[in-house]
């Protein structure tokens, strides 16, 4: 009944595409460093997966996948991720219960020598200060001086409500710097400065 219906409102057209393996891809775009790749093809996972030369394999940080688990893919694409020296993760949510979509989640743990990030990590921070600057002169190099943060607080772990949910209420408890001091906070003192504040609390 659904084709009958759609029958006159659709219109077919046919594309030749081009397939590229994602090596070729990176490759074609001298691509040296890819922090995250997130991969959502459709049931082609592992096609994607098995189009990543050896070479390449070290020029990626992260990887998130979504696995359509048919003809025992997930445990073909985990077992070939994790040779390359990734520490895989599997996960369903309660919603995908039942059915074969998994999300799969892959990191590389950075090597720690006496305190110290290997060599072969770029940056090196060894107080929270450092940390924050680094931090505050990447988010400066590429945005607008009006768009980097004001502050910036380090937490252990990002408080979440009873449903998981980021609690932000609990994240304004938290507006400490890395140095233990109160954010400053001057109230409006103009006219102008009391309608500003009221309409950004508005928004």
């Amino acid at each position: 009944q659904m084709d009958e219906l759609l029958r006159d409102r659709l219109i077919k057209k046919e594309y030749t595409c081009h397939l590229k393996t994602l090596s070729q891809v990176i490759r074609e775009n001298a691509i040296t460093h890819i922090d995250l790749l997130k991969i959502d093809v459709e049931n082609a996972e592992l096609d994607v997966v098995n189009g990543i030369a050896e070479e390449d394999w070290t020029k990626i940080d992260q990887i998130v996948i979504e696995v359509h688990d048919d003809n025992d893919r997930l445990r073909k694409i985990t077992q070939i991720i994790s040779s390359n020296g990734f520490t895989v993760s599997a996960y369903q949510s309660e919603e995908l219960k039942g059915t074969k979509l998994y999300d799969v989640y892959c990191t590389r743990e950075k090597k720690i020598n006496e305190g110290k990030i290997e060599e072969s990590f770029k940056d090196h921070w060894y107080s929270p200060n450092g940390l924050i600057e680094s931090v505050r002169q990447r988010v400066f190099d590429k945005l607008p001086g009006y768009m980097v943060p004001s502050e910036i607080v380090l937490l252990d772990r990002i408080p979440l409500t009873s449903n998981g949910k980021i609690d932000r209420k609990a994240l304004l408890e938290n507006r400490v710097n890395s140095l233990g001091n109160k954010i400053d906070f001057i109230a409006p003192r103009t006219n102008q400065e009391k309608v500003l504040a009221q309409v950004w609390s508005d928004v």
